[in-house]
């Protein structure tokens, strides 16, 4: 059968499906639990909808289990319920099971109760809804009145030119130095061009640019927030914990989306997070590169959760279990945990990460998903890096640092075989940050490394801009579209076992014209660029499944003023169960900027600082006022004013706040300038 007959059969299918559901939500069977997605649910009728959620929880009571197509059925329901303002009231482990997933990303009106909806049938003629409130504000709101905010002024603008060594004037339309304004705007410009953004000098000045030529850059405008920034936020996100032993919590990432907090190039760690929250200290720790588990212990209960689906697999980690319930005696705690297992060649090792080889991570996928089979956990070593509940006390609102401190105190000072602390380093300066990132890059078996904010908590939200990490290697995560037998080249059959992938990356859907439509994909509301196809591997994997590939290079290309991106020697690296959407086209960028070479060398990541731009301004410089001294010497020299001044006696007397240049002499076949 080829794909147009596939296409057909699917839609025939759909068909049937929607018929099951006018006639007698009951005749939907488990089989049909493939057709529903966020697309299909749209086109329900209200009583569809909700005879459809019905029959997910009780095909849910008929298996007794959540399966994984009933999972993600019924989060498109239920978020399609909430969308829709339809109150869900039943409750069993389905709805317990679903629920964080449906409102990590409620809509603005997601959170109204059956009783707030009540209430608002009869809101009076003059009421506005929520929905039409936030329609009404534009995407953008510009302020027009000139001169605008931010203007390119003195040297370069009076020149044409900055020679080396001088600074660059950066000047803002306002009466005070915002420092938010500053970094910002250091981060954009540093993307363009580092050299410029190291050689920017901040002026703020409400009267705007009135000493010489400027040239005017930016108008002071809002942007409107887009998709899952412009939700309903509640305090108790932040304020009230759901921190429980024995129920799982969402686990803490680092940012992501168009604010990426993962690098590749230690100068852009640096400058685009580190220098920024290097006073309040920052934590290093060795980046693993395995699974990611949640311990719990009440009692002589531990549970043991897996990240994707929160499943716990205590019984499959038996000794490690049997060790914690021996040695320690502390209870009530939650730990957050990287889960590794080593390769020791056979010998019984106490300090496995330091003697033995980590396994690569596809092959630690079965301590996640395999039921049946029974594995042995003698060179497993969970590598403990916070914690989140404390002799049953929630602490995800302390520091980190305070944090840490309490998961060392859960694990005592006994030496345990398959439970450890990681290794972190605390910094606090420019001195000791970039010494102590080499040194935690290369530790044996590291990947990167992690970066966290000595202060910072652990947000219940799922992610927090306080977090980084760097990575070693160039990889990149990508769905699997299409899933392809390899062939023997000799016999031209297909290798039993042996796949390749075409897998694909997203792209924001408004670059559709930008790009060669050959490779432009649309699918469940998304768009996505096909990059490629991997090498074979045996790991089977499905449509839609993440995948990380590992390629030497990344590139960009552009033919007939359309882009299109490839990859070489794409190695297929592993499944990532816990993730469900593949990289953008910002990581993408990066690594087509890193190119073939390696991401560093241990010379690059100590990160030169330029003389700081700030040291002439008042404002700013707190030395300013005791070391100041004019810029100028007093001259008798007839002088011309060669840039305009707002002054109306520059002209006759020489200030003494601009630089010399500035000022010419006089001569008959021109100026001749002095400057320095």
């Amino acid at each position: 059968m080829n794909r147009e007959d596939n296409f057909m059969s699917s839609v025939a299918d759909k068909e049937k499906f929607l018929v099951k559901l006018k006639i007698d939500p009951k005749l939907i069977e488990r089989k049909d639990l493939e057709f529903i997605d966020d697309i299909f649910i749209k086109d329900l009728s209200d009583k569809e909808l909700t005879d459809l959620d019905e029959r997910l929880h009780e095909i849910y009571s008929e298996i007794g289990k959540v399966t994984e197509p009933l999972h993600n059925a019924h989060i498109f329901v239920w978020k399609e319920m909430i969308r829709r303002n339809i109150p869900h009231e039943i409750e069993d482990k389905l709805t317990d099971e679903t629920a964080l997933e449906v409102i990590e990303y409620p809509t603005p009106r997601g959170f109204a109760s059956k009783g707030q909806l009540e209430e608002e049938t009869n809101p009076g003629q003059g009421a506005i809804k929520l929905e039409d409130a936030l329609k009404a504000f534009p995407e953008q709101i510009i302020i027009y009145d000139d001169p605008a905010h931010v203007h390119l002024v003195g040297r370069i603008v009076n020149t044409g030119i900055s020679p080396e060594g001088h600074d660059i004037d950066i000047l803002f339309k306002q009466a005070y130095r915002d420092d938010r304004t500053i970094k910002e705007f250091l981060k954009a410009v540093r993307r363009n061009n580092p050299e410029l953004a190291d050689r920017l000098h901040f002026v703020f000045d409400p009267h705007g640019p009135q000493v010489g030529y400027s040239i005017p850059v930016f108008r002071l405008s809002y942007s409107k927030l887009q998709g899952t920034e412009l939700v309903k936020h509640s305090p108790w996100e932040y304020l009230k914990s759901s921190v429980k032993v024995g129920t799982p919590v969402r686990l803490l990432k680092a940012q992501t989306g168009f604010k990426k907090f993962e690098f590749f190039d230690p100068k852009d760690l640096w400058y685009l997070w580190a220098a920024e929250r290097i006073e309040k200290g920052i934590v290093l720790q060795k980046k693993y590169d395995g699974m990611r588990f949640q311990i719990h212990k009440k009692g002589d209960k531990i549970w043991i959760i897996t990240e994707d689906r929160l499943r716990d697999r205590a019984d499959i980690f038996k000794k490690s279990v049997q060790e914690m319930l021996e040695n320690i005696k502390e209870d009530g705690f939650i730990l957050d945990a990287e889960m590794v297992e080593y390769d020791c060649k056979g010998k019984k090792v106490l300090d496995k990460e330091e003697v033995c080889e980590a396994l690569p991570r596809e092959e630690m996928i079965p301590w996640v998903t395999v039921t049946k089979k029974v594995l042995d956990d003698e060179n497993i070593v969970f590598h403990i890096h916070d914690c989140l509940a404390y002799k049953f006390e929630d602490v995800t609102q302390k520091g980190y640092q305070e944090r840490l401190e309490l998961a060392k105190e859960v694990l005592g000072k006994k030496k345990l075989e398959h439970w450890r602390i990681v290794s972190s380093f605390l910094v606090k300066s420019k001195a000791e940050f970039d010494p102590t990132l080499s040194k935690v890059r290369r530790l044996p078996g590291s990947e990167g490394s992690m970066l966290k904010v000595a202060d910072s908590i652990y947000k219940l939200t799922g992610r927090t801009s306080e977090w980084a990490k760097i990575k070693n290697v160039k990889e990149i995560d990508v769905m699997v579209w299409e899933r392809i037998p390899k062939i023997n080249k000799k016999t031209g059959k297909p290798m039993p076992g042996q796949w390749t992938y075409t897998a694909v990356f997203q792209i924001p859907c408004s670059m559709k014209d930008k790009v060669i439509q050959k490779n432009w994909i649309e699918w469940q509301g998304k768009c996505y660029f096909l990059i490629g196809e991997t090498y074979s591997t045996s790991e089977k994997c499905e449509k839609g499944d993440i995948i990380t590939v590992k390629p030497i290079r990344v590139a960009e290309f552009e033919k007939d003023g359309k882009l299109f991106w490839t990859w070489m020697f794409p190695w297929f690296s592993n499944k990532h169960p816990a993730k469900k959407e593949p990289d953008t086209l910002d990581t993408v960028r990066k690594l087509v900027e890193i190119g073939t070479k390696p991401l560093t060398q241990l010379s690059d990541e100590i990160i030169i600082l330029k003389v700081c731009p700030f040291w002439v301004d008042d404002r700013i410089c707190p030395l300013k006022n005791r070391f100041a001294h004019p810029m100028d010497n007093l001259t008798r020299k007839r002088m011309i004013l060669r840039f305009p001044v707002a002054c109306p006696f520059a002209d006759f007397f020489k200030c003494r706040f601009v630089k010399p240049y500035y000022y010419g002499l006089k001569e008959d076949s021109g100026e001749k300038s002095e400057d320095n």
